[in-house]
C-alpha cells in the first residue's frame, strides 16, 4: 500500500520542475535565437534562388558581337558574338554576381526594406 506523498515531496518536485523549465527556457531560448537566424539566412537564400528579378541591362555592339552591363550592379559586365548569346551570359554573370553577394552576409543580420520610388 502507497502513501500519499508528503507536502513537502510534493514543493520539492514543483520547485525542481519549475527551475528545469527556467534552465531548459534559457538554453533552448539561445539555440532558437540560433535556429531562427540560420532559418532566416536560409529562407532568404532560398527566396534568391526561388524568385525571379528584373534587372535592366545595357547592350553595346563591338567589334567581337555585343558588350553588356548591368547597371545597377557594379563590375557586371558580359558579352557575346550575337544579342542572345550575350544576354545569356550577363545573365549568368548577374546569378553569379549576386550568389557571390549572399556569401558576404553570412553571419550578418539580413533585413528586407522597402524603399519608395
Amino acid at each position: 500500500m502507497h502513501s500519499a506523498p508528503s507536502a513537502d515531496a510534493d514543493a520539492h518536485r514543483w520547485v525542481t520542475a519549475k527551475f528545469a523549465r527556467k534552465r531548459e527556457a534559457a538554453l533552448g531560448g539561445a539555440a532558437q535565437r540560433a535556429a531562427d537566424r540560420a532559418k532566416c539566412q536560409e529562407n532568404w537564400l532560398f527566396s534568391r534562388k526561388e524568385n525571379r528579378m528584373r534587372v535592366k541591362v545595357l547592350l553595346y555592339p563591338s567589334d567581337e558581337g555585343y558588350t553588356v552591363s548591368a547597371p545597377s550592379l557594379p563590375g557586371c559586365w558580359s558579352q557575346g558574338t550575337t544579342r542572345e548569346e550575350a544576354l545569356e551570359n550577363i545573365t549568368d554573370a548577374i546569378r553569379e554576381y549576386l550568389d557571390a553577394d549572399a556569401e558576404e552576409t553570412e553571419g550578418a543580420e539580413v533585413r528586407e526594406i522597402e524603399v519608395p520610388v
